[in-house]
């Protein structure tokens, strides 16, 4: 008698139980919840976490230029063509090469060094009493800079070598909401590669209101040439595809389509 009295309680505590636990279901928190949504409802890119962030990288460079009281490191570029300069700037190369020796100071005249050799160069000329006669056969070019940041980060994938074209192997990001610090652009139709920067917020250029970020970059056209940061506006032309607004120089705008491709993980 009394286990049939059991059985008939707990069949009444049933569906209030169920109730119960269908009410704790739906007040969960939805973030607890990982959803693939696809398509254009995919969830939102987490940033990678950086050892080394564009600004910080940029900032090694400037303090170098800075000790000389010059504005920029200038763009150049000539890979392995310069070993067979002749003349006067062969001399030249020997020259700077014989007044720097120091370990990192090879890659400046490829147009390839680290933060590190341009400081050994800044003091080499500051201990020669040259400040402010910068070599003509010392610069950085764009994978030369993009390539280091690479290495600081850990990310062996970007070789310093590698044609700018080829960082557009890597997938592209579709969205501005997706661009992050550290990401690397590629112009489509020119030799050129640039790193994202922070996001500043959004601003109104050339008629088109769009998000913007610092772009961190060597340049070999334009006014001024060389090392430089600049916030420029992504406006999206078509899927995977942008167009460069300049914020303080909307003339400066390129028409080259390009894409954003992720700097963390591999080709």
């Amino acid at each position: 008698m009394l286990v049939s009295i059991l059985l008939l309680s707990l069949s009444f505590l049933s569906p209030a139980l169920d109730a119960v636990d269908a009410k704790a279901s739906l007040s969960a928190d939805p973030e607890d919840e990982v959803l693939d949504l696809g398509g254009d409802d995919a969830a939102e890119r987490v940033c990678p976490e950086l050892a080394v962030t564009p600004e910080a990288f940029f900032n090694d460079y400037q303090l170098a230029v800075d000790k000389l009281g010059v504005d920029r490191i200038p763009y150049f570029s000539c890979g392995a063509d310069c070993q067979g300069l002749t003349g006067p700037q062969k001399q030249r190369n020997l020259d700077l090469w014989t007044l720097v020796g120091a370990p990192h100071a090879g890659p400046l005249f490829y147009g390839k060094a680290s933060p590190a050799g341009f400081h050994e160069l800044a003091n080499a000329l500051l201990d020669a009493d040259a400040a402010g006669q910068w070599p003509t056969l010392a610069g950085l070019d764009c994978n030369g800079f993009t390539h280091r940041f690479a290495e600081q980060n850990g990310w062996a994938w970007a070789g310093v070598n590698l044609d700018p074209p080829k960082y557009a192997s890597k997938p592209h990001i579709q969205t501005t909401r997706d661009i992050c610090p550290g990401d690397f652009i590629v112009y489509e139709g020119v030799r050129h590669v640039a790193v994202v920067g922070e996001r500043t917020g959004q601003e109104v250029i050339n008629g088109v209101q769009l998000d913007t970020f610092k772009v961190y970059e060597s340049v070999s056209d334009g006014t001024p040439k060389g090392l430089q940061v600049n916030i420029q506006g992504f406006d999206l032309t078509g899927r995977e595809h942008f167009k460069l607004h300049h914020s303080h120089q909307p003339s400066r705008t390129r028409s080259n389509a390009v894409v954003v491709v992720p700097g963390s993980g591999t080709l």
